[in-house]
């Protein structure tokens, strides 16, 4: 239902919503992983998404985080004026009515407007987005992408009895048991970021059959090793959402990343492997593949 004279209330999100909030969150003008449902629901745990709509706009409001964002979910996207009315109403309830994860293109249209009501901040380097070529993935040329490739090769050598399949509810209980292994393997587990993707994992078990993902799964002799789980984010752009390898597999994590481009290669231009979260070994890991971008947000702090 859209509200176009009256501001609803927020709906908790939920799996049922999907059908309904898809549509807006596959035409958004962005490329961003934040607005992937599959993201919004498996992490809901977490951060209490909920969702409302007005003048046909989707807004959605992360509770724990006090995160508000729009989806565009056209060309024009909502007004200045509009953001204001939606801030004040979330305001009303105790939040910031700041937004967050504002995309460029929306500021170069509104951001001197917005500066009436907004203070503009470029949100923090961790949460910049890693956006690749597939077919780049896929065919790992020229001197940067020469070492994955390399170590691809070697991981092949080592492992004559590499074999990939995609995941299905067949096997989705050993890529949670693979997970779990990863997870007690850590030398932090109980790190704020690494149980929060441990929880959202966990919610994949009960839903990937109601979720636009997919996956492929890598085992060596029956056994699995790797796994990675995708999903669409646009016309021509998917998200990874989570990618686990068992380490002592040299050259499993560059072959299961190429692997992924390869599910996809023919279906899409380009993926993004999300964020970084400013945590130096991801950080590294990203940067060596080459991105062809790095998607920066924008945040709008009310004034």
């Amino acid at each position: 239902m859209l509200y176009d004279s009256k501001l609803s209330d927020f709906k908790r999100l939920d799996i049922d919503d999907r059908d309904l909030l898809a549509p807006f969150l596959l035409k958004a003008e962005r490329q961003s992983c934040e607005f992937a449902f599959s993201n919004l629901f498996l992490w809901s745990g977490t951060y209490h998404p909920a969702w409302s709509f007005f003048n046909g706009h989707l807004y959605l409001l992360l509770q724990t985080e006090d995160i508000l964002m729009f989806a565009p979910g056209g060309l024009k996207g909502p007004t200045p004026d509009e953001l204001i009315r939606v801030s004040d109403h979330v305001a009303e309830a105790g939040f910031s009515g700041s937004f967050d994860h504002v995309d460029a293109a929306w500021l170069e249209k509104n951001g001197d407007e917005a500066q009436k009501f907004f203070r503009i901040e470029q949100m923090n380097d961790s949460f910049a987005e890693y956006i690749y070529s597939v077919d780049a993935l896929v065919n790992l040329h020229g001197a940067k992408l020469a070492k994955k490739k390399n170590l691809i090769h070697q991981f092949l050598n080592d492992y004559p009895g590499a074999a990939h399949e995609p995941v299905t509810q067949d096997n989705l209980a050993e890529c949670l048991q693979l997970e779990e292994d990863w997870f007690h393997a850590q030398e932090h587990p109980d790190a704020v970021e690494v149980a929060h993707e441990y929880q959202a994992i966990q919610k994949l078990g009960q839903y990937a059959n109601r979720l636009p993902v997919e996956g492929v799964l890598l085992r060596v002799d029956g056994r699995p090793v790797a796994f990675t789980m995708f999903s669409p984010i646009g016309p021509d752009i998917w998200t990874e959402h989570f990618e686990k390898t068992h380490y002592e597999y040299k050259g499993a994590s560059q072959y299961i990343c190429h692997l992924c481009a390869k599910a996809l290669q023919g279906r899409a231009k380009w993926l993004n492997r999300e964020q970084d979260l400013g945590i130096p070994g991801l950080r590294q890991a990203k940067q060596s593949y080459a991105p062809e971008t790095l998607l920066q947000n924008y945040r709008l702090v009310r004034r």
